[in-house]
């Protein structure tokens, strides 16, 4: 029953700070957003395999959350060098 409640809790904060990457002023604000998002797709994605308990899922939330990782370095690097290119 909580795995459930914290399900509606985390899609309901996705969509927060969805709204949050749309208003963002800067494009450093964007990008914290989206690692925000990222975060919380991997708790769904980790809550889903203990609601459904299938272990391979958490494969599939470690693969996510280490793609978010090197996308985030890598446009962090990018806007950081841009102005130099």
């Amino acid at each position: 029953m909580i795995i459930k409640i914290l399900f509606f809790v985390l899609i309901f904060c996705i969509g927060i700070v969805s709204i949050r990457t749309m208003l963002g002023p800067t494009i450093w604000d964007r990008l914290i957003t989206f690692n925000l998002i990222s975060i919380k797709v991997i708790l769904l994605i980790m809550c889903f395999s203990i609601l459904y308990e299938a272990p391979e899922y958490l494969d599939i939330a470690l693969t996510y959350a280490l793609l978010a990782f090197i996308s985030t370095i890598l446009i962090s690097r990018f806007l950081e060098w841009r102005d130099r290119l």
